[in-house]
């Protein structure tokens, strides 16, 4: 995402911009991402992510440098992820399934209401006569929409050992699940590999721009109910 922008031109205040605004939605996106993990798997049964300290929004207690420098260029990384303790859900796979999609979960409903706000600043900003406070505003939401999207969308592949894949395995029978989750041993390789043809290959864009567009739909006719 930074990466366009700096490889296709723009002003230093622009590209200035658009690290700050990024850094300031990479924040939010995974720190909320990883509380939700961890919040999910006590309420399921296992304090493990809780006694560790990782149920907070203090960002320092979630974040992984490389995660957030990929995250910065291209769009897709990740953050320290929760441990959890399986055994000490109160059912082993309900607990997985939930605790796993909670993260994603969190990304979209936080993506939706930054939105909301995004819109109403762009209001603002017209009624204003192109106010830069508002207009600035207006766009460090919209970041913080984008990447909310980015990193729940991306982690719901179902590839080792991204939370997809922890989904799917929840619905294997037990034999499949242990094969499945095996190849978490070489998610280091696969994590690059993916976030490279990602890059490559835009497939994500399409599901991006379709989740964009209903949730655009949705807050439009909320306020074409009250004008």
């Amino acid at each position: 995402m930074l990466l366009r922008n700096i490889l296709y031109g723009g002003s230093p205040m622009e590209i200035l911009q658009s690290v700050v605004f990024s850094l300031v939605a990479i924040l939010i996106a995974m720190t909320f991402h990883e509380f939700a993990h961890a919040f999910a798997a006590d309420k399921c049964g296992d304090p493990t992510a809780k006694m560790l300290g990782r149920m907070t929004l203090n960002p320092m207690k979630h974040l992984n440098p490389m995660g957030i420098v990929l995250l910065l260029l291209f769009g897709f990384g990740w953050a320290n992820p929760v441990l959890i303790t399986p055994q000490n859900f109160k059912n082993k796979r309900v607990g997985m399934v939930v605790t796993s999609a909670a993260g994603p979960l969190m990304n979209f409903i936080l993506c939706f209401f930054a939105l909301c706000i995004h819109v109403a600043f762009a209001i603002f900003t017209f009624m204003n006569d192109g106010n830069t406070i508002l207009s600035n505003l207006a766009t460090l939401f919209y970041y913080i929409s984008m990447y909310n999207m980015s990193l729940g969308l991306f982690n719901l592949i179902p590839m080792p050992p991204l939370d997809g894949s922890k989904i799917v395995a929840g619905f294997l029978p037990l034999k499949w699940q242990r094969k499945y989750l095996y190849l978490e041993r070489y998610s280091h390789i696969t994590f690059i590999v993916l976030v490279i043809v990602l890059n490559r290959l835009d497939f994500l864009s399409p599901l991006m721009n379709g989740l964009f567009n209903l949730f655009y739909d949705i807050i439009f006719n909320l306020i074409g109910l009250f004008l």
